[in-house]
Order: C-alpha cells, then structure tokens, then sequence
C-alpha cells in the first residue's frame, strides 16, 4: 500500500514533449552530459523499427529512479524494438546489475544491436545481452529467455 501511495504522489517526470516517429534519427538526455541516440527507420513496416514515444518516457523513469532498479539481479526488456531505450538506460544507471538482456524479432535485431553497441561503454557491454524473441510467442520459448535473464 505504502508503495502505491508512493507511485500516486510522485512528482512528475522530466520528459521530452518532441514525437519521434517520423526521425531518423532519437536523441534523448541520460545523466549529465550524456546523450542516448539511436537510428531508427521510420519507413519499414515492420513493427519495432521506430522508437515509441512512451520509451523516452521509460528511459527518463529509470533515469530519475535508479534506485527502484538497482535491487534487481538482471533486466530483461521484451520487446525492446531498435533503441532499446530501457535497456540502455539500465545499463548505464545500474552498474550493479548482472544481466540486462534485451529482445525483440528477428527484423528489428541488426537495428537494436547497433544502437545498443552504439551507447554503451565497453563496461556497460559486459553485462548486455540482445537476443530474439518474439514475446507473443510461445510459452515455452518465454519461459526460456526468462531463465537466462
């Protein structure tokens, strides 16, 4: 309940009002003088290639809150399309994390994993991951990348 009440009367986040998806091209603040930019293709039609506006605004929760991140073992972001925005953010903000692995479909991968090598230090990499992963998918195949996380 505490918790609850907590999330209820946060103060707001400092967010971007920029949209994003007709942009070659994402740029968004993380830290001091560090900014996350990734590529994306505004043109495809597969879904994933464009960064979602609501990503820049879990970036910059994870940005202000690093703390509600830093318990956690390992993050794993399904569905990560090519910025892998909360992935990216975690990797930088948690240095006490083992694992942030980041999934997406086959397409979106060569777009994701260029943007997170892109990103992150040398460091940061060491604890990254960027997997397949088609979280409609089965089951069976969820429960498999879960227990590599």
């Amino acid at each position: 309940m505490a918790e609850e009440e907590a999330l209820t009367a946060s103060e707001p986040l400092a967010l971007e009002s920029s949209f994003t998806h007709w942009a070659r091209c994402v740029e968004v603040p993380i830290g001091e003088g560090r900014v996350v930019s990734v590529e994306q293709d505004p043109d495809s039609f597969v879904l994933g290639t464009t960064v979602w506006d609501s990503s820049k605004t879990l970036l910059k929760f994870i940005e202000q809150r690093p703390e509600r991140f830093q318990r956690f073992s390992s993050i794993c972001e399904l569905g990560a399309g090519c910025g892998g925005l909360a992935g990216i953010a975690s990797a930088i903000v948690t240095s006490g994390l083992a694992d942030v692995v980041l999934t997406d479909i086959g397409p979106v991968l060569p777009w994701l994993r260029r943007n997170v090598r892109e990103n992150l230090t040398g460091k940061e990499m060491q604890r990254v991951r960027v997997e397949q992963h088609a979280w409609y998918g089965a089951k069976k195949q969820l429960t498999k990348t879960l227990k590599r996380c």
